[in-house]
């Protein structure tokens, strides 16, 4: 009976822990460079990998800390034919929008096309947010990718493959 009454204590302690782990939202990395490295799964309920919570219907507080987060000024390389340099340079506002441009360097010289919008964020886990971009800019279809922050700096873009820099 003693033992019975021992295991029944911990398991309310431990159930008691894992609601108030799950209870406060909290941005993980998801691990350095190369790739996206998705944090693991949290226990005991909470939000369930690869899944945005309630399709994004309602705003969480994961949500919002991945907002903040996203607010400033990112880099991005993008592809560009041998010998020319392609890179999109925006910065994305409290109040969701974002503008900048994508510069182009060739031999031939040097060309900026401006780019503007807005953006929605959805979180999708601890590490990982989807970010869907609409233009305002004819030229660019509205586009979704999933990020995935990797330190405070840094996200890994799935769409691109590539590494996007917070800018200084």
């Amino acid at each position: 009976m003693r033992g019975l009454m021992r295991n029944r204590f911990l398991i309310g302690t431990a159930a008691a822990v894992l609601f108030s782990a799950v209870a406060t939202a909290q941005i993980v990395p998801g691990g350095g460079g190369g790739g996206p490295v998705p944090a693991p799964p949290p226990t005991g309920g909470g939000i369930k990998p690869g899944v945005p919570v309630d399709g994004g219907k309602v705003e969480t507080d994961l949500d919002k800390e991945f907002k903040a987060f996203l607010v400033g000024r990112w880099r991005v390389p993008l592809q560009a034919p041998s010998g020319w340099t392609s890179i999109s340079d925006v910065t994305y506002s409290p109040d969701g929008t974002f503008s900048g441009a994508v510069v182009n360097t060739s031999p031939y010289g040097t060309a900026s096309t401006p780019v503007r919008g807005t953006w929605k964020l959805i979180a999708v886990d601890q590490s990982n947010f989807n970010l869907t971009l609409s233009y305002k800019t004819p030229i660019n279809p509205d586009a979704s990718d999933l990020l995935t922050m990797i330190d405070q700096n840094t996200l890994y873009s799935a769409a691109l493959k590539e590494t996007v820099t917070r800018v200084q």
